[in-house]
């Protein structure tokens, strides 16, 4: 996970570090999954990326008040969760990078 600077749980400019992912949710709408992960102790962070081991941009931290709780790492709570960059959603996302002049 690389993780930008400023967000709560992390009080330096910013990080580069290993973690795991735990399981895979099911498909919500448009069939977006979310990743559940240790990174930051399970806390995550907003704005932070989750990356393979090629660097490829995975799954994209996403931050409610349920994933910021301060408590042991577990992975039936909502913190640390990411949403996948796939289908749909990496469509979309490619369709604005190609249209760029």
């Amino acid at each position: 996970m690389v993780s930008p600077a400023g967000h709560a749980n992390f009080a330096e400019p910013s990080s580069i570090e290993a973690c795991a992912i735990h399981e895979i949710d099911p498909p919500s709408e448009d069939g977006i999954r979310r990743v559940r992960h240790d990174c930051n102790d399970g806390y995550g962070g907003s704005g932070s990326g989750l990356f393979d081991e090629a660097g490829h941009l995975v799954a994209m931290q996403s931050a409610s008040l349920d994933m910021n709780r301060r408590l042991a790492f577990d992975i039936g709570l909502h913190y640390g969760s990411a949403i996948l960059i796939e289908g749909k959603l990496l469509d979309a996302i490619m369709q604005k990078v190609n249209a760029r002049p």
